[in-house]
């Protein structure tokens, strides 16, 4: 791409890449017109037509802040402060809903037998009345 006029600049943000812009790329911008900068490999001196993801952006920062704020998941287990108790009853929750999940399972196996012995009937019974025995 570099034959074609394109020219690399570094990021605004400082990130380190270099990036450039290409109104004939099908990523170049948005459906609303916004120009979106594309990653340039510095290695091959060409443009990679992949949408550079800084993470300097203001839109990374915001993901990153809101990722921080969020309340952290309460461990349980001696080092985060749970009891066995604790441990005890979600262990139980989860082998009662494996024991759930594997009659459903079962249950499900069945139904798809008795369709397909079904299935193979109606076959059986298709190729008799084409054999002229039904």
């Amino acid at each position: 791409m570099a034959s074609s006029g394109i020219r690399p600049k570094p990021c605004k943000n400082n990130c380190g890449a270099n990036i450039y812009f290409d109104a004939r790329s099908a990523i170049g911008k948005t459906p609303e017109g916004k120009w979106v900068p594309l990653l340039w490999d510095d290695e091959q001196d060409i443009g990679t037509d992949t949408p550079h993801q800084c993470p300097n952006s203001r839109y990374a920062q915001q993901q990153q802040q809101q990722t921080t704020q969020q309340q952290p998941v309460r461990p349980i287990g001696p080092a985060g402060g749970g009891d066995h108790e604790e441990i005890l009853r979600r262990l139980d929750r989860i082998d009662k809903s494996i024991m759930e999940i594997t009659q459903s399972l079962a249950k499900f196996a069945k139904y798809l037998e008795g369709n397909q012995r079904m299935a193979d009937s109606d076959a059986r019974y298709d190729q008799d009345k084409e054999d002229g025995f039904a």
